[in-house]
């Protein structure tokens, strides 16, 4: 692998001591002069012409009698949206957009007079991901990392979205006492043609400096909904030489696709036991190649780990697969994905088996062996 040295972080054995990794094998002194950069993007742009959009929306806030008894003023706060274009490499952040993508975001008006009556000391976000739809939908996550959620009505035109909501809106003040209030949003974004890049760097190279197969698999064009008997949703995502892997370039031999928690015990059992596993499958006459999406804490499954960390996950456990920031896909495909097949609660790690085909074969919560993983391998049609 170009340029990666063994760099064992602290937050690697940070966990319960019953759960703590075997002590690591000794190494040479480290040699630091060409460690990776943790980049994201990986990737330099490259432009295109895209949606864009940019512009205001104003949050109006009617507090209720017992509020404005206690002190709480009726205010507004506007948010002023620019740099924002379409994007096309995370679309299982938002199912139901049509149209979604990451914009810049700077609170212009009511910082403290109106926002931080509600949201005590809270700094709001520097930039979020905004959607819509034909139906007439808005969609908001103020953390490129989540799932969007319904804002409220947008009337879409070839020129703009004019975003509107109404909702009342429950918080505790800082007595912790429980105060009400009702929300009025309204604005509108502009639409224009500019030059963007739509895959925000994770455009695929054509040799993989980690040494992945490649392959000729056509454009995916399908959901991101795991599915028994369809296609297993495409993606690429930043692997320890910091380069997007794509995930249908694997096709071509089975793959187990694994999201597993950093500082979760049986995350690390399995990863433990995948060396053993896959010798087993090669012995059998099965090439099995594993997949993992790494958190970087199971308390904050969306959290990536770092390339560091992606590196040495590797390293503890003598991988020789990729181990990826998944940037939601480990957590809402695979996690909850894998759930929905196994008819239970996500647990980590959570797992799916797919063909060589990329045919969506098995999926499962939790982890004690590898033998429900390799009868689905061995039994598969």
């Amino acid at each position: 692998m170009r340029g990666l040295k063994v760099l064992i972080l602290a937050s690697l054995m940070a966990c319960n001591e019953e759960d703590a990794p075997q002590p690591l094998p000794e190494v040479d002194p480290l040699d630091t002069s060409d460690l990776w950069v943790d980049t994201d993007p990986p990737a330099e742009a490259v432009l295109e012409p895209t949606l864009g959009f940019s512009g205001q929306v104003t949050w109006s806030v009617d507090f209720d009698a017992n509020a404005e008894g206690a002190g709480f003023v009726d205010c507004s706060y506007q948010r002023e949206y620019s740099g924002g274009f379409q994007t096309t490499h995370q679309l299982w952040l938002c199912r139901s957009c049509d149209v979604m993508g990451p914009a810049d975001v700077q609170m212009v008006e009511g910082l403290n007079s109106c926002y931080r009556q509600i949201f005590v000391g809270a700094t709001p976000s520097g930039r979020e991901l905004m959607g819509w739809n034909a139906s007439g939908t808005w969609y908001r996550a103020t953390d490129t990392l989540y799932s969007l959620g319904n804002g409220g009505s947008a009337v879409v035109t070839d020129e703009s979205v004019t975003i509107s909501n109404n909702y009342a809106y429950e918080f505790s003040d800082t007595s912790g006492t429980t105060r009400h209030a009702q929300f009025n949003v309204a604005g509108e974004l502009a639409l224009a043609t500019i030059e963007a890049d739509s895959l925000s760097g994770y455009r695929p190279p054509v040799h993989y400096d980690c040494g992945w197969p490649t392959s000729e698999a056509p454009p995916y064009e399908g959901g991101t909904v795991l599915t028994v008997g369809e296609t297993l949703p495409d993606g690429a995502f930043v692997d320890p030489c910091s380069e997007p892997l794509r995930l249908h370039d694997l096709k071509g031999r089975w793959l187990v696709i694994i999201f597993a928690g950093l500082n979760n015990g049986p995350s690390r059992t399995m990863a433990s036991e995948t060396p053993a596993f896959i010798d087993d499958m090669a012995a059998a006459g099965f090439e099995v190649l594993p997949v993992t999406f790494l958190a970087h804490h199971t308390d904050q499954p969306r959290e990536d780990a770092s390339v560091s960390e992606l590196y040495d996950w590797q390293f503890l456990y003598d991988l020789t697969h990729p181990v990826l920031k998944g940037r939601g896909y480990g957590y809402y495909v695979v996690a909850s994905g894998a759930a929905n097949i196994a008819g239970a609660d996500w647990a980590w790690p959570s797992w799916v088996v797919v063909d060589p085909d990329l045919m969506v074969v098995s999926a499962g919560v939790g982890f004690s062996s590898w033998d429900p993983i390799e009868d689905a391998i061995l039994t598969a049609p």
